[in-house]
């Protein structure tokens, strides 16, 4: 199972009836040269490794699926609730290559999520 995950992962919370957001990670994969540079933010319990050629149009990360790469970069601790919400924005890219597969971003709790 082949997939190009997370060619940019952004995470800010936003104040209702306020017109600012706090972004609390933005992450492009722009600011990586290599794999090990990348899982010191991501985990390198995951198969994930630094692409420099699939972006868009920039690096991205390749998972062939198996264990997850989990965000281990700076902590950050949110708590929506009717006047304050989370948006999550993610972008992925299906390669179509292979059987089918499930690619998902998401949020988690606690210290093993």
């Amino acid at each position: 199972m082949k997939k190009t995950l997370l060619l940019s992962f952004v995470v800010p919370a936003v104040t209702v009836g306020s017109a600012c957001a706090q972004i609390l990670v933005n992450e492009t994969f722009e600011s990586y040269s290599t794999t090990a540079q990348m899982q010191a933010n991501w985990g390198s319990s995951g198969l994930g490794v630094l692409v420099t050629t699939n972006g868009n149009p920039g690096n991205s990360a390749y998972h062939p699926g198996g264990a997850v790469n989990i965000w281990s970069g700076s902590s950050f601790s949110v708590k929506p609730s009717a006047l304050e919400t989370i948006v999550l924005t993610a972008d992925i890219y299906d390669s179509n290559v292979g059987s089918a597969q499930r690619n998902t971003v998401g949020l988690r709790n606690g210290a093993n999520p």
